[in-house]
């Protein structure tokens, strides 16, 4: 993923993740990146298109670090454990993002189920 385009997406989660998807501003998130809007618009279409390409890079972290988790000598409880451990899944994303996007779990999980409720079928 090109380096500008990645910086736009994680910077737009963090914005999501703060004021939902209504209250994120397209300005604003290009602004902290120190870009344009137009160069937003460079990599998407729209604000729903960011959207949904912040929401499939997250569900692709969210699998990579679940399967990461399995192997041969976890038991069941073990691995329920770890995927409903959602501060241990948000602390994992925010480093691996290497940004602060998660002080508010709840906010995050209500941006989860709006990415689901919106995604295509």
């Amino acid at each position: 993923m090109k380096e500008t385009k990645e910086k736009i997406i994680l910077k737009a989660l963090q914005y999501f993740t703060e004021n939902d998807y209504e209250g994120a501003s397209l300005n604003k998130i290009a602004q902290s990146i120190g870009i344009t809007k137009g160069g937003i618009y460079h990599y998407f279409e729209s604000k729903d298109d960011l959207f949904h390409e912040c929401m499939v890079f997250m569900f692709s972290a969210l699998e990579n670090i679940s399967m990461a988790m399995v192997s041969d000598d976890i038991t069941m409880e073990e691995l329920i454990y770890g995927l409903f451990s959602f501060e241990e899944l948000f602390d994992a994303l925010a480093s691996m993002f290497q940004i602060d996007l998660l002080n508010d779990y709840f906010n995050y999980a209500y941006l989860m189920f709006v990415g689901i409720k919106n995604s295509p079928t």
